[in-house]
């Protein structure tokens, strides 16, 4: 009455959990980074993103600290404590 169950049954029970996890976590960055914009209006950065629902910011422009700009599929993401914005005339 006791089912025995093989090794090979665990190891793919695992494999199917990382990739749902794997699967759930692209779709759940997308979700929430869909429309990611950020625009420069004088002294201050407009922040806004997400799909279901849309969250919007605004940041002083003397607050950031740091911007890293990746391009690419996926590579989207902000962290707000962490921006500093370079400019040519700050450059000289």
């Amino acid at each position: 009455m006791h089912e025995i169950v093989e090794p090979q049954g665990v190891v793919a029970v695992l494999i199917t959990l990382v990739v749902v996890a794997i699967a759930a976590g692209v779709v759940l960055g997308a979700v929430r980074l869909h429309r990611f914009t950020l625009i420069r209006d004088g002294d201050v950065l407009h922040h806004g993103r997400g799909l279901l629902s849309k969250q919007t910011a605004t940041i002083p422009v003397g607050r950031v600290q740091a911007v890293r700009i990746v391009e690419g599929f996926g590579a989207c993401s902000s962290t707000t404590a962490a921006c500093r914005s370079r400019s040519p005339e700050s450059d000289g």
